[in-house]
Formats: C-alpha cells, sequence, structure tokens
C-alpha cells in the first residue's frame, strides 16, 4: 500500500475524481421522503422508473425503495479519465471492481470493506 499522501501530486485520487454526482439514499417510501427534500429546502424534483431525484446544483439525490436498511445506499463519484481512477486505486492498494459497462456508462465499484461499508461507484463522464 503507497503511504505517500502528497495532495499535490496529480496521480493522487482527489485529482481525479472532480465530482460528486449523486447520493443514492434508499426509504420505505421514495416518493414521501423525496417529497419532504421538496418541501424543506426547495429542492427541485422528478420521478424516473428507477427512484426520485432531488436536484441539488449540479447533483441528484436519488431515493429508491429501500431493501431493508433505509439510508445512504451508494455514493456516485464523476470522472474524466476511469482508467487513470482504477490505477491509482491500484496503486494505493484499494480494491475496486473491474470496469464494466452498465446503462452506457463505464463505472468501477469500491469495496465496501474500505468504504466503512458504503458503496461507492466511480463513473466515467464520457463513455
Amino acid at each position: 500500500m503507497r503511504t505517500d499522501d502528497n495532495l499535490d501530486n496529480p496521480d493522487n485520487l482527489h485529482h481525479l475524481i472532480d465530482q460528486l454526482a449523486e447520493v443514492e439514499i434508499s426509504a420505505a417510501d421514495p416518493a414521501a421522503a423525496a417529497a419532504v427534500y421538496e418541501r424543506n429546502f426547495g429542492f427541485a424534483r422528478r420521478t424516473t422508473p428507477d427512484g426520485e431525484r432531488i436536484i441539488v446544483g449540479d447533483s441528484e439525490l436519488k431515493i429508491v425503495p429501500s431493501t431493508g436498511r433505509e439510508g445512504l445506499a451508494a455514493l456516485w463519484l464523476e470522472c474524466e479519465d476511469l482508467d487513470r481512477v482504477a490505477a491509482a486505486l491500484t496503486d494505493a492498494g484499494v480494491a475496486a471492481s473491474p470496469i464494466r459497462v452498465i446503462d452506457g456508462r463505464r463505472i468501477l465499484e469500491l469495496d465496501p470493506a474500505r468504504t466503512a461499508g458504503a458503496r461507492i461507484v466511480i463513473f466515467a463522464r464520457q463513455p
């Protein structure tokens, strides 16, 4: 595992991942949860086939039906060069899935054992 903490190093992950694209939240009643964000914060809301979405600046909260545990379900991080991110993760000793294509997006997922149990998905901005 690399111990280099130099934040100025362009190969460190914070230089490679540049957008929090989506926070996925699970709720027993996604529509009711979305209504809370809409009512209390005034955020725009839209319903899609895969869940309720709340628009927050350039990011979205995606509220999906709970499969047992409610709360944070996943963080979706966007990058310009997924191959470079994968190489940096490997260099840092962080386990990740192989790059694959889902819904037209190239993605990889970090090992939840290394992310305090959170599902973290990193995807390339361009397919």
